[in-house]
């Protein structure tokens, strides 16, 4: 797994691009949400809040996360 991401309820649903996302002022969900990446070449995210689902497709946001997870021990 790799990186721990927020997101609103409306984007939990389906998939997701930028172009849809909400404002960064709307309200943060209730639960705790979890991202990872899911292949990182492709910019593949997977974002889970409760039993909901997203995937979000961001190849700057995944190789960032990449380059993080590298670093750990």
């Amino acid at each position: 797994m790799v990186g721990v991401a927020s997101a609103t309820p409306q984007v939990l649903s389906g998939s997701a691009d930028a172009s849809t996302l909400p404002p960064m002022d709307s309200a943060a969900p209730s639960r705790t949400v979890t991202a990872y990446v899911r292949d990182h070449r492709t910019g593949e995210i997977a974002v889970m809040v409760g039993e909901h689902q997203v995937i979000h497709h961001d190849r700057a946001l995944a190789g960032r996360l990449a380059r993080i997870a590298a670093t750990a021990k």
